[in-house]
């Protein structure tokens, strides 16, 4: 994967324990099923695109067993450029293993710790600068162990979490509410400055934030703080979205 701005779109609707045919009756799992998952994955991805990522969704439930969903966020974040990751699914975390994607088939695999992600691509000089969108139960997890990177370096590995690590997500709020800031910054809706040329990671997460508020208090649900990777001195200038009012 080589392209220089590219985005995966995940969302699992359904999770299934059976190892037999379809025929079979399903095992029941802890995991209930998230109807609304592939409809926000592509509506997201209708905007990265508009954006100007190439972009992927991928929404069928064979493609995205714990082992196939870890090959293939492997194989995207691989090659130079910059990339957007977005994952609406549910999330298992342990105290001492930090958080992971729960595939289609209801378990968790040592190929979707989401930390290992972030750090494989701030440990990797070819990687590319990385947006990673959680929507997921516990996502802040993935940020326990973070550092400032070594003076004279740059952060490569950027994250929005849906919530703390030892929160739940609802409703796939951060997957709606991210879809709703990037509509508003290729619209040239948002009141950015026009000074800068790209949108600043303070901004983007903090309109994120709001947007998650404003949608829980419209439905009259649980509250959920969004969690990000901290920012150390200057805010960067950041390649994931263009100010279109520069």
């Amino acid at each position: 994967m080589t392209d220089t701005r590219r985005a995966l779109c995940i969302g699992i609707e359904s999770f299934n324990a059976s190892g037999g045919d379809e025929a079979d009756e399903p095992d029941l799992t802890a995991y209930g099923p998230l109807d609304y998952a592939p409809r926000y994955a592509r509506e997201l991805q209708t905007v990265l695109t508009d954006a100007g990522y190439g972009t992927e969704v991928v929404i069928d439930p064979a493609e995205l067993t714990a082992s196939r969903l870890g090959e293939r966020v492997e194989r995207h974040l691989s090659g130079k450029g910059v990339a957007v990751l977005h994952i609406l699914s549910h999330g298992d975390h342990t105290p001492d293993g930090g958080v992971y994607v729960v595939g289609s088939n209801a378990v968790r695999s040592r190929r979707t710790r989401i930390e290992d992600w972030r750090i494989a691509i701030a440990d990797d000089p070819t990687a590319p600068v990385t947006l990673f969108l959680l929507d997921l139960c516990y996502a802040g997890a993935v940020n326990r162990y973070w550092r400032p990177p070594p003076a004279g370096a740059h952060e490569k590995a950027w994250v929005i979490a849906a919530t703390g690590a030892d929160k739940p997500a609802y409703a796939g709020r951060l997957t709606r509410a991210t879809t709703a800031v990037i509509t508003k910054i290729t619209s040239g809706a948002l009141d950015l400055a026009p000074t800068v040329r790209t949108v600043t990671f303070d901004v983007l997460f903090e309109r994120i934030c709001r947007e998650v508020r404003t949608l829980a208090l419209a439905e009259d649900g649980h509250l959920q703080d969004p969690m990000a990777t901290p920012v150390m001195g200057a805010q960067p200038e950041l390649p994931f979205f263009l100010n279109p009012r520069y």
